[in-house]
């Protein structure tokens, strides 16, 4: 018998109490402070299988496996505090959902334990390097307007005919805008995160920008469209009553005297209620609402803004982001091949099958969002050396990974690592 990793107690209760995946062959003995007891607690598990080290040990990225055998123990990893921890993603979940599967599945190497003091401060600290990563990568953390979205689209233009110069400040300073970085983001504490190599190139920014101001155009039409579509469900709700009332009132005995109550005023002008149809006929046809594509051809083609249409939006089309995602999906087959296989819940999925290619493409709509600032990142990164010969986009994510410890390296100075921890491993530089 061999010790394979070390996990934490709720871990190993979900191995043997939840999947009965093992058993306890070692109990502990710990004191409890409020009652002045002990109570019993696993000490040792035994797996009832083979762990598959596969997806931590690719042929390309090698770990150091022996971190994962080595006893972690229960501090701060900054100051050492054994109170109150709490666990720290070095790479934000915000990015690291979308990466590929190898740098992602069941890796708790980035998850460390904070105290809540560091978590704090490294909460400021991860704040403005995320800003920095909007600069860098020319993509917002949030998102613009219509008005902020013109103004960025008409000097993206302008700064087109530059784009091509080496030092990529025409971009920059586009993103710069909307970030609000401050001048000392960029002092020189920070010139590892920032190192230049690992930046995109200007004519890379300029073309991630250009699909993140695609994307909020649709995103705007599609808020539109499920307003306007609310809406008009309320009036012909409204009219459905109305006309209702009217048939009860032609079967009362006209001779009785009846107090006549005043009509109740529309919530929409018929005026209104015409201009919201003429823009959902305009713009709704376009957007997989439904699933089914010649369900929802046939429905729009008929009467995009008829009732039949209006539930299907709302009913079908579930939320603006849901049906924005489909879209830009359906109309980048190249993004379905890149993000194939990047989140948990597409694994877990997997585990019980083989799902068709429908199936899995559906899923991919349910797993992403495409006008996330993380999706938008990870994109670029995955795409960064699409031309090179040396590098793939293992080494693009791995030197995304890398900026992150690296940052919680030089911000935070953590004293009280677990033996073993460097930036530098799992990853291709």
């Amino acid at each position: 018998m061999r010790l394979v990793f070390t996990v934490d107690k709720s871990k190993a209760e979900w191995y043997v109490y939840k999947k009965g995946l093992g058993k306890v062959i070692e109990w502990r003995e710990t004191a409890v402070e409020e009652t002045q007891k002990t109570e019993k607690e696993i000490a040792a598990i035994q797996l009832n299988f083979s762990p598959d080290f596969s997806k931590y040990n690719d042929a390309h990225i090698r770990r150091n496996l022996d971190y994962f055998r080595r006893a972690k123990e229960n501090q701060c990893v900054v100051c050492g505090e054994t109170k109150e921890l709490v666990r720290f993603a070095v790479v934000p979940l915000a990015y690291r959902k979308y990466f590929p599967s190898v740098y992602m599945s069941h890796n708790s190497y980035d998850l460390l334990l904070l105290c809540t003091v560091c978590f704090a401060r490294a909460r400021r600290l991860y704040d403005e390097e995320r800003r920095r990563v909007a600069v860098d990568f020319g993509v917002p953390l949030g998102h613009l307007t219509p008005k902020e979205s013109e103004l960025r689209r008409a000097q993206l233009q302008q700064q087109m005919p530059t784009n091509i110069s080496n030092d990529g400040s025409a971009v920059e300073n586009i993103a710069r805008s909307r970030s609000n970085s401050s001048s000392s983001s960029r002092s020189n504490n920070d010139t590892a995160t920032s190192d230049r190599k690992y930046l995109l190139s200007p004519a890379q920014k300029m073309r991630i920008m250009q699909e993140y101001l695609e994307i909020e155009k649709h995103r705007e039409v599609l808020l539109n469209i499920f307003k306007y579509a609310k809406a008009l469900r309320v009036a012909y709700e409204e009219t459905t009553v109305a006309a209702g009332c009217i048939e009860e009132d032609e079967g009362v005995n006209q001779t009785a005297a009846v107090k006549e109550k005043p009509a109740k005023p529309s919530v929409m002008p018929p005026g209104r209620a015409r201009q919201l149809a003429t823009y959902m006929r305009l713009h709704a046809q376009r957007y997989p609402f439904a699933k089914c594509a010649s369900e929802r051809m046939a429905l729009f083609t008929a009467d995009a803004a008829s009732k039949e249409s209006v539930r299907c939006i709302l009913e079908e089309g579930i939320s603006p982001r849901v049906v924005l995602t489909r879209f830009w999906l359906r109309e980048h087959p190249k993004l379905r091949e890149m993000f194939s296989c990047t989140t948990r819940r597409s694994e877990r999925h997997e585990d019980g099958g083989s799902p068709g290619p429908q199936e899995n493409g559906e899923r991919l709509e349910e797993n992403l969002f495409v006008d996330s600032h993380g999706f938008l990142i990870v994109q670029a990164l995955l795409e960064k050396y699409d031309t090179d010969a040396c590098k793939c986009r293992d080494h693009a994510i791995g030197e995304f990974i890398y900026r992150w410890r690296t940052a919680f390296l030089q911000g935070m100075r953590p004293r009280h690592l677990p033996s073993g921890w460097s930036a530098e491993d799992g990853i291709l530089l």
